[in-house]
């Protein structure tokens, strides 16, 4: 029998914590037999690369698993996103009521307002919100869920940065040099400004700080999986396919991203595999995703790709976002960081994605860059420990982009509190609240389900609906 050991826990728990989401899903979404069939299916993939990546050994020591454990818990206390501690965003309502919303409602989460299921990434609350259902304290809960998967995100970034502490700390420090220069520039008090995007084409390139205290959803996901990319071979990568595809149900945008990276490099083992060997295995990863894929192509959003490149000020806007945001830390990165597959793939999405949008908000800029911003200030603050002439240079780019990060901080430390920030309860669903706060039916119904789609005509369980 194969045994997960105990210096193979960073992979394990990483596959189990991003897949069981997944799971759940299936099993309360999916009607028979579907239900059964995909939920054993990707239960029995998920164990299989579980047992087929126990040869890979990580070790880390108690002193650096507190360090680890601490920076987490600061992390989660300072930004606020349990809904406890420093002063958080509006969405952090919105994540609460999205968690409470699975201990209330019986799934699918059906919305009674619209009259609608739901259609929605909910990786990120599947789990805590139905532990809910047997626990009174929501923020609790869900900051104890928020550890793990910091925890473990944080883990695979000390690694990357070949165990250097202060490292993964300046990854929080770091944002664009537009946030600086732009408030400047119009004549703004730089330090009342707010972070700084181009707003009509909604190029919104969150830092990593930023990312934590708007989007945990994602922003864990990405941490894990992006470190998981990164620090693994491809030999070691080939068996971890099911994290992009329950990462579908964490972070769409994200998972397509770092499922680009994953196929890349790991196809040169792929090509080695036997065709038939090959073809069952990519088959048995279809037949996984396919659940998940039709329920996301089931939402009630249906926005075109518009091209953004289209008048001499977006053109202008564009080059400041890839000079002020891209390329001045990839000008500072070590040449054999650049020379990474990786990091190839990294600058050349990094400089396409701009050019279209899709929908109003733009998610697919937005979500999609993070991974990749990610990994450019991963190898740029490695690079930081190299000898170098323009060591001056880099002191003096940190001390600006740390502007940012520094004054959000600050603020979520003035407004710290220990007292709930928000309870969420049955009065208002997730639905109620989005469409309270943004005042927009457009933006409320990106979370519901169409009633002509192949999934609700033939996958979903709808007796809650009926």
């Amino acid at each position: 029998m194969i045994r997960i050991r105990s210096a193979n826990y960073p992979v394990a728990l990483a596959v189990l914590y991003i897949n069981i989401p997944l799971v759940l899903f299936y099993y309360y979404w999916l009607v028979n037999p579907w239900k059964i069939l995909t939920a054993t299916l990707f239960t029995g993939l998920t164990f299989y690369q579980i047992f087929a990546s126990s040869n890979i050994q990580i070790q880390i020591s108690a002193i650096e698993k507190t360090k680890i454990f601490l920076l987490t818990a600061a992390l989660i206390l300072v930004s606020g996103i349990t809904g406890i501690g420093g002063s958080s965003t509006l969405d952090l309502i919105h994540h609460l009521q999205k968690t409470y919303d699975f201990s209330s409602k019986s799934l699918p989460i059906y919305y009674d307002n619209p009259s609608a299921y739901a259609s929605y990434y909910f990786g990120f609350y599947i789990v805590p919100g139905l532990i809910l259902k047997h626990v009174s304290n929501i923020h609790l809960l869900l900051g104890i869920w928020e550890m793990l998967g910091l925890y473990l995100g944080l883990t695979w970034l000390y690694l990357i940065c070949k165990r250097n502490f202060y490292h993964i700390l300046l990854l929080f420090f770091i944002s664009g040099v537009l946030s600086f220069i732009m408030p400047l520039l119009e004549g703004k008090n730089l330090l009342s400004s707010s972070y700084f995007y181009f707003y009509e084409t909604r190029w919104n390139l969150l830092p990593m700080y930023l990312s934590l205290r708007w989007v945990p959803n994602q922003f864990i996901y990405t941490l894990i999986v992006t470190g998981i990319v990164l620090y693994l071979r491809p030999k070691e990568l080939v068996n971890l396919s099911s994290l992009f595809i329950a990462g579908l149900f964490w972070a769409p945008f994200v998972a397509i991203i770092l499922g680009i990276i994953y196929l890349l490099k790991v196809w040169p083992e792929f090509s080695k595999t036997k065709v038939k060997n090959l073809s069952i295995y990519l088959g048995l990863n279809v037949l996984a995703t396919l659940g998940v894929a039709l329920y996301l192509l089931s939402n009630q959003t249906s926005s075109e790709i518009e091209f953004t490149l289209t008048s001499s000020e977006t053109i202008f806007n564009y080059l400041l976002l890839l000079f002020g945001e891209i390329i001045i830390f990839y000008i500072f990165t070590e040449k054999r960081y650049k020379l990474l597959l990786e990091m190839k793939i990294t600058i050349v999405l990094l400089l396409f994605l701009p050019m279209v949008k899709l929908g109003v908000g733009n998610d697919l800029y937005s979500r999609a860059t993070m991974p990749l911003l990610l990994i450019l200030y991963l190898y740029f603050i490695k690079s930081l420990t190299y000898p170098s002439q323009w060591k001056w240079a880099k002191i003096l780019l940190i001390g600006i982009v740390s502007f940012l990060p520094i004054k959000y901080i600050g603020s979520n430390l003035k407004h710290f509190s220990w007292r709930p920030h928000y309870v969420p309860s049955e009065i208002k669903d997730n639905y109620d609240l989005i469409l309270r706060d943004y005042q927009s039916k457009t933006v409320a119904n990106q979370y519901l389900m169409k009633e002509n789609s192949i999934f609700y005509k033939y996958l979903l369980d709808n007796q809650v609906g009926r």
